[in-house]
């Protein structure tokens, strides 16, 4: 049987003034900066990490600078650990950064099988579509595709289920809008359809006819 353990409360203002000493025997060994205030120590972190005309990308390094081209200060989120973890991403956040287009002969392959590798990869996209729109299209997920990208709601006129949407796999076709916002609905459609419990096997099974014919 575990004995009972009483407090005597006379003894209470000894264990205070005994905590009281310990915390002022370790504040003079934490930096000046960790003595003040949290609310404090984030307007100091602020003023500290931000730099006129923000960050640029330096294409050469693949690193960021400050705008006039000096290297980036990071000796106080290096003080200490505690100080790091209260600077984390504060220095992305409350700066810009400036990217520049760029073109060098050592890149150049490099950006050529990247466009050939996303031009594929659209291209199968909107083969699938072909083969899949027809099968999994839902009332619900074109109403969902009009919400995200309302400007694209007229290639839906007149669509009803296991019908096609020719718009959707048409080459060459942004229907007015940028390429890139054309692609990013493409990849949205494809991204609805996938939620669909027959997609991995209505996709297999295209693919499987495309190898044979290969």
């Amino acid at each position: 049987m575990e004995s009972t353990q009483f407090i005597n409360h006379s003894d209470t203002p000894k264990l205070a003034e005994s905590n009281m000493e310990h915390v002022k025997n370790i504040l003079p060994t934490l930096p000046a900066i960790l003595r003040l205030p949290r609310e404090l120590r984030d307007l100091i972190y602020e003023h500290y990490v931000q730099v006129d005309g923000g960050y640029i990308h330096n294409i050469e390094t693949n690193r960021l600078l400050q705008a006039d081209g000096s290297p980036i200060s990071t000796g106080l989120a290096l003080t200490c650990r505690q100080i790091a973890a209260e600077m984390q991403g504060l220095a992305l956040g409350q700066n810009t950064i400036t990217f520049h287009t760029h073109f060098s002969e050592s890149t150049r392959q490099q950006a050529g099988l990247f466009h050939i590798t996303m031009y594929t990869i659209m291209f199968r996209k909107k083969i699938q579509l072909q083969r899949l729109i027809p099968r999994l299209l839902s009332y619900d997920m074109v109403q969902r595709a009009i919400d995200a990208y309302p400007q694209f709601a007229q290639i839906f006129d007149g669509w009803t289920p296991h019908q096609s949407v020719v718009a959707l796999h048409k080459r060459d076709f942004d229907c007015g809008e940028a390429p890139s916002t054309w692609d990013d609905f493409i990849q949205y459609v494809f991204h609805l359809l996938s939620k669909h419990p027959a997609f991995h096997d209505e996709a297999e099974h295209r693919n499987t006819a495309i190898r044979r014919r290969l």
